[in-house]
C-alpha cells in the first residue's frame, strides 16, 4: 500500500513539475506584461488576461525603463541608479538582459562607465539605443554581441526619453533641463566621428544645433532635441 502511495505521489510531482514548465515556456495567449519596478529593483511579468504575476527577477539599482526585443524573448533594463535627474547618488553603467522565456537574469551588458542609461529603443536595423544622461549621448548596443558600438553626443544635458524614427534613421531626445531642439542638417555639414571614438569599426554622424520652437502651445520645458542616428558599420 505504502510503495503505491508513493508511486502515486511521485507521478502527481513529476505531472505539476510538466504542467509547471509548460505554463513558463508558453506565454498567454494575449501576451505578458514587463514592469520596471524601480523602487524594488525588480522586472514584473505578468499575465494581463487573469490579472496575476508570473515572476519576480531581481535587477540592479533602479531600473526605471524597460524594452522587450521583438521576438520578445529578453528585456532590457537600464540600471539608472539610486538619484534623481541631476541630484547626486549612484551612477548606473549597466543595463540588465532578462530571459522572458526562462524568467531569470540572463546577463548584463557593462557601458564601460557611469552613464545613468535610462530610455531604451530598438531600432529597425536591430541595434538598441539607450540614453546616457551623464554623457549628454545615447549609446548604440549590439544586442547580439552585448557590446556599446557607438555613442551619439546629442549636445544637451540629461537627454533622457528617447524615440526613434519608423526609418530609423533620426532619434528624438527629451532633454530634462534644456530648451533646444536640433534640425536636421545636410550631410556636408555633418561630422563623423572615428573608429577610436565608437570603440568599432563604425562611423556616427553628428548634426549642426540651431535653436527652434517647437511651435504654439509649447513651453520651453517642452522641447526636444532631433539627433542623427545614421550608423555606417564595415561589416
Amino acid at each position: 500500500m505504502i510503495p503505491r502511495l508513493l508511486l502515486l505521489l511521485v507521478s502527481m510531482m513529476l505531472v505539476t513539475s510538466a504542467v509547471l514548465r509548460s505554463a513558463k515556456s508558453v506565454p498567454p495567449a494575449g501576451g505578458l506584461l514587463v514592469v520596471a519596478n524601480q523602487k524594488e529593483h525588480t522586472l514584473l511579468v505578468v499575465d494581463p488576461d487573469n490579472r496575476r504575476e508570473l515572476a519576480k527577477i531581481a535587477v540592479g539599482v533602479n531600473g526605471h525603463e524597460v524594452i522587450v526585443s521583438k521576438d520578445s524573448r529578453f528585456a532590457y533594463v537600464p540600471i539608472y541608479g539610486n538619484s534623481g535627474v541631476g541630484k547626486p547618488g549612484t551612477d548606473g553603467s549597466t543595463i540588465d538582459v532578462i530571459d522572458l522565456q526562462e524568467r531569470k537574469l540572463a546577463a548584463t551588458i557593462d557601458l564601460g562607465k557611469p552613464l545613468r542609461p535610462h530610455r531604451a529603443e530598438f531600432g529597425p536595423d536591430g541595434l538598441l539605443y539607450v540614453t546616457a544622461e551623464l554623457a549628454d549621448a545615447v549609446d548604440v548596443i549590439d544586442p547580439s554581441t552585448r557590446k556599446v558600438l557607438a555613442e551619439i553626443p546629442t549636445g544637451e544635458p540629461q537627454s533622457h526619453m528617447l524615440v526613434l524614427s519608423r526609418d530609423g534613421r533620426r532619434g528624438y531626445t527629451a532633454n530634462v533641463s534644456a530648451g533646444t531642439r536640433m534640425r536636421p542638417a545636410s550631410r556636408s555639414s555633418m561630422r563623423p566621428r572615428t573608429k577610436s571614438q565608437t570603440g568599432s569599426n563604425c562611423r556616427m554622424w553628428r548634426m549642426r544645433r540651431r535653436r527652434l520652437p517647437m511651435g504654439a502651445g509649447c513651453s520651453r520645458s517642452a522641447w526636444q532635441q532631433i539627433v542623427c542616428t545614421s550608423l555606417i558599420c564595415k561589416r
